[in-house]
């Protein structure tokens, strides 16, 4: 598997793609709402442009990559590799690349990149999202939670 895996930085040829695996993810959140497929893809593209300023603006030299799977584009992944802390600021994949490892790979290379520095790894997880018993199977830890998210991390120890 890890031999298929490789992050690309993404360019403005893949805010296209980017906006898909959003739209993929998101999209759900949003159905009860009821809104039109135009009304549904505006809002989409607006929350999706509103989250690339913040992330860029909040996170400047972050990498911001594309995810790929035998060289095929699957989904991105968003981290920044700081002097003082790891932040994983976004993985997502496109619904059929989910369930077959690739997301648990790419967070356990970044939590050993940070160990290796001996820096904590932090991230974010919506409160009552199913993802958090992933996060807690690779190591992190809830150190606050506003209610909305949970702020977690992988402390900077040995595993």
């Amino acid at each position: 598997m890890r031999e298929s895996l490789r992050l690309q930085p993404a360019g403005k040829d893949d805010d296209e793609f980017l906006l898909r695996v959003f739209c993929a993810d998101r999209a759900p959140e949003f159905a009860p709402l009821g809104l039109s497929a135009p009304q549904l893809g505006e809002l989409l593209r607006s929350q999706f442009d509103s989250r690339e300023r913040q992330y860029r603006e909040r996170f400047p030299t972050a990498d911001f990559d594309l995810i790929l799977h035998n060289a095929h584009p699957v989904g991105n992944c968003f981290a920044q590799r700081g002097p003082d802390e790891f932040v994983l600021i976004d993985i997502t994949l496109l619904p059929e690349h989910r369930n077959q490892g690739i997301g648990t790979a790419l967070v356990n290379d970044l939590i050993e990149a940070a160990r290796a520095v001996r820096k904590p790894l932090h991230a974010h997880v919506l409160q009552g999202s199913p993802a958090w018993h992933l996060w807690q199977r690779l190591g992190f830890c809830e150190v606050s939670n506003d209610g909305i998210y949970r702020q977690i991390e992988v402390p900077s120890g040995p595993r």
